[in-house]
């Protein structure tokens, strides 16, 4: 009898273990990735409404004749956490690829002009005699007979600033009561022979210091004034702009127009933190036949589009920081006449910081000691270097505390990164984990 009893718990326990083998076996690995993740703080259920036009009630240039669309307060939904691991995160080594994808606009060959301080462009591009700033690609700055996407004008000669992440990274343009005009809005068009404007994706890079009005405008493009009834002759006035607009808490509420549509009430009391005195902002608008999107850095915010008419651009020229009512140094402008899909957006957070932190500087500086015989940097350095650039990177966007200044040493850049973290999720029988 008691050789039968050890005979059954023998072979009761030799199962367990056979079965727990395979459980082990079968362990799903799953990668979480916040490279690309974005907050949505747009309400699921709210899309903009509209109600009856009504006159404006501020400044007339900033603000025309509108049909306001109003939604109720955003909450801000946060992600869930990552499952705990039980093993330590592994990276894969960044490669060359990866620096000189950094380097790149993002979506560049959809991209229709562009400006910034990257590079050479802040000694080739910005021209204080000539009272231009050029676009970022153009090779040629003479004999420009027509500006369609050329250059902007500006009539106070622009100052360079370095930045305060590193004093060998991009310095900005102090657009300090400076106001840009780009190209007259029609080039923007999708269609140039009706100037219909259809879609279009906008991005600002910048440094925001101040702002000294109640109503700012930080991009604007104008359009033709609408026939909106033809029995009785009334008309519209239609714009494209963004204002950042300060409240009575000192914070700001950011409204947006489109054609003859206000978009309001969704991205209101802004932390004034979050814009002003940062390292560096992104401010994004993508507008499309369904929606009209915003982006601050990682936040998202959604309106349902209500436009009621085609907007047609006008002969006005474009403009970045109407009035020059922003203190501001910007790095980057760009436009594209298409939607840019979200992940797109947020590489451009990696290709700004590429050269805010003096990464490009730094690896000019080791090709050049590669051009004189003198020992090169390993690459591995570089590819670490831009790994931490991603794994840290979120402090930033987030506005947490960061050490001092970068400097140039290839040991000390300042681990700035977008926060690639393996997480390793295991499948495990509950039951069998009590017996071991």
């Amino acid at each position: 009898m008691i050789t039968k009893l050890l005979g059954f718990f023998l072979g009761f326990f030799i199962t367990i273990i056979l079965i727990n083998y395979f459980n082990v076996e079968n362990l799903k690995l799953e990668t979480f990735k916040n490279l690309d993740k974005f907050t949505d703080t747009t309400p699921a259920t709210t899309p903009a409404t509209t109600t009856p036009a009504t006159p404006a009630t501020t400044t007339p240039a900033t603000t025309p004749a509108t049909t306001p669309a109003t939604t109720t307060p955003a909450t801000t939904t946060t992600p869930a956490p990552a499952p705990a691991t039980t093993t330590p995160a592994t990276t894969t080594p960044a490669t060359p690829d990866d620096l000189a994808n950094s380097r790149l606009i993002p979506f560049k060959d959809n991209k229709y002009m562009c400006i910034n301080t990257f590079g050479d462009s802040i000694t080739t591009k910005i021209k204080n005699n000539e009272k231009r700033w050029y676009e970022c690609d153009l090779t040629t700055i003479t004999g420009i007979e027509r500006n369609e996407k050329h250059y902007f004008t500006y009539e106070t000669d622009i100052n360079l600033i370095p930045n305060d992440i590193n004093k060998n990274g991009s310095m900005g343009a102090s657009l300090n009561g400076i106001q840009l005009n780009g190209p007259k809005s029609f080039y923007f068009a999708n269609n140039i022979n009706t100037n219909e404007l259809t879609e279009f994706s906008m991005i600002i890079s910048a440094k925001i210091k101040n702002i000294g009005a109640q109503n700012n405008i930080l991009f604007e493009m104008t359009g033709n004034t609408e026939t909106t009834d033809n029995t009785n002759l009334q008309y519209s006035q239609s714009i494209i702009n963004i204002n950042l607009k300060e409240n009575p808490n000192k914070n700001f509420d950011i409204i947006i127009t489109i054609g003859n549509v206000v978009y309001k009430g969704l991205i209101n009391d802004i932390d004034r933190n979050s814009i002003i005195n940062n390292d560096f902002v992104v401010i994004g608008l993508v507008y499309s036949a369904t929606d009209v999107t915003f982006y601050l850095n990682r936040r998202k915010f959604t309106y349902t589009n209500s436009e009621k008419f085609k907007v047609k651009l006008g002969s006005a020229p474009l403009m970045i920081n109407k009035g020059g009512t922003i203190n501001m140094d910007l790095y980057s402008f760009i436009y594209y006449k298409t939607v840019v899909p979200m992940d797109e957006i947020s590489k451009l957070t990696k290709h700004n910081y590429y050269y805010l932190s003096g990464l490009d500087f730094t690896i000019s500086e080791s090709t050049n000691k590669c051009a004189v015989n003198q020992p090169p940097p390993e690459i591995k350095t570089l590819g670490d270097r831009l790994k931490e650039l991603e794994t840290n990177i979120i402090n930033i966007l987030e506005r947490k505390p960061v050490s001092s200044p970068l400097t140039t040493q290839e040991s000390s850049i300042k681990p700035l990164a977008l926060n690639t973290n393996d997480n390793e999720i295991r499948t495990t029988n509950k039951l069998l984990n009590w017996f071991f």
